[in-house]
């Protein structure tokens, strides 16, 4: 090939390339901040059972039913409006039904804006979200803190007539729990459920401990709400559990299999 005719195949290959237009990534890469981070940048920090999406002109519509909010006012319920012809891999893509953590920055809910699953991700910083919410969170109350451990030690109690609760703000009381009665105290007994937070902000709360006698680490979300009668409920949210092996290291993760809270006979 002649020099002439090298220099001609270059330039054409150069304008090909320039004339290409970029490709978007594949993934949307993000890097991690801390709970107090997320909410600071964010306008809007609520709680939300997402529905369907639906077009609407030329946007796509998604309604999210708003539970509780933490930051900002969002109203009954945020409709998140997104151009239908710009898919960007950063935008999060709420399934309808499933409860999530909602972060709305300028109108957007991007995944580097915190807007994480709920269950794998966020849940390990529960109480910290909940504590940054406006009004501050605040401890459960007996009820509140029998229905989250039934949901999160399902499995786990065996029927046992007494389990013990290392849980000072509650000690000197008890709770039944099927055939179980939780009773809580201040020593820390090594075979007890050492219930390490419990946290809750208006509708919602969060407890995580270790069942020592079972060797069992648990994380429970749920949502408080009032039944037929005006009896009060428990929607389970989220569920992690894990066994420690006989090395002490955390075993499988079990879930997402969400009990149902049952309330307590009178």
């Amino acid at each position: 090939m002649s020099a002439t005719r090298l220099i001609a195949t270059l330039v054409v290959a150069a304008l090909i390339v320039l004339a290409t237009p970029a490709r978007r990534a594949d993934a949307c890469s993000c890097i991690g901040q801390a709970p107090e981070q997320y909410v600071k940048q964010a306008d809007l920090v609520f709680f939300a059972r997402p529905g369907k999406q639906r077009t609407e002109g030329k946007r796509t519509i998604q309604p999210l039913e708003v539970l509780h909010t933490l930051k900002g006012t969002p109203g009954k319920v945020y409709r998140l409006s997104r151009p239908r012809d710009q898919i960007s891999t950063c935008d999060s893509q709420f399934k309808p039904g499933a409860v999530a953590l909602v972060f709305i920055n300028k109108g957007a809910a991007s995944v580097c804006a915190g807007n994480y699953d709920l269950q794998v991700v966020q849940l390990e910083k529960m109480a910290d979200y909940l504590r940054l919410g406006t009004p501050p969170a605040g401890a459960p109350d007996l009820d509140a803190v029998r229905a989250t451990l039934e949901a999160a030690l399902l499995g786990y109690l065996h029927d046992r007539p007494t389990v013990p609760v290392n849980y000072a703000p509650l000690a000197g009381q008890k709770a039944r729990t099927g055939k179980t009665t939780l009773v809580f105290g201040k020593n820390r007994l090594k075979h007890a459920v050492d219930l390490r937070q419990a946290v809750t902000s208006g509708p919602l709360v969060f407890v995580s401990g270790v069942y020592g006698m079972e060797g069992y680490a648990f994380r429970l979300l749920a949502l408080r709400k009032t039944g037929p009668g005006a009896k009060l409920a428990y929607e389970a949210l989220a569920r992690w559990g894990a066994e420690r092996s006989r090395r002490g290291a955390p075993g499988p993760n079990i879930g997402p299999t969400l009990p149902t809270i049952r309330h307590p006979p009178k």
